[in-house]
C-alpha cells in the first residue's frame, strides 16, 4: 500500500531533489511539500489534508523552527502525533539537536541530509 508524505523545508533545491527521489520510489501516492512551517503547520492542524502516514521535517527554519513547529503541533493537533510518523530531517550535526530530539517521544528518527533512496524505502 502506497503511503502519503509531507516534506516541511524552507530550502528549495532540497525540496526539488527530495520531490524527484519520492516520485521516482513509486512508494507514496500523495506528497505534500512545505516551504514554509507555519503554512504546514495550519494545513496539518486545520485538517485540510488528511494526516500523512510520514513527516519529514526540517529544524531550521525562519519564523518557525522545526522544535517550535512539534510544540505546537502538539498543542494544535495532538493526535496526529500517533497517525504520523514523524522524522528530523536536517543539515545540522549538532550532538545538542540529537540530544534534544531524543526528548521527544513521538519522533521516529532524527537524519542527517542528504536523505536517500534507501532510506524513503525503509519507512515507507
Amino acid at each position: 500500500m502506497r503511503k502519503s508524505i509531507a516534506v516541511v523545508d524552507d530550502d528549495e533545491i532540497y525540496k526539488i531533489i527530495i520531490g524527484k527521489m519520492i516520485s521516482s520510489s513509486e512508494l507514496f501516492d500523495k506528497v505534500y511539500l512545505f516551504d514554509d512551517s507555519r503554512n504546514a503547520l495550519e494545513v496539518l492542524s486545520n485538517g485540510d489534508i488528511p494526516a500523512p502516514e510520514i513527516i519529514l521535517l526540517d529544524l531550521n527554519m525562519p519564523h518557525l523552527d522545526g522544535w517550535e513547529f512539534l510544540d505546537h503541533l502538539k498543542e494544535q493537533k495532538p493526535e496526529l502525533y500517533s497517525e504520523s510518523s514523524i522524522y528530523i530531517v536536517t543539515s545540522s550535526i549538532s550532538q545538542s539537536d540529537q540530544d534534544r530530539a531524543r526528548s521527544y517521544e513521538e519522533l521516529k528518527g532524527f537524519i542527517s541530509k542528504p536523505i536517500t533512496s534507501k532510506f524513503l524505502k525503509e519507512i515507507a
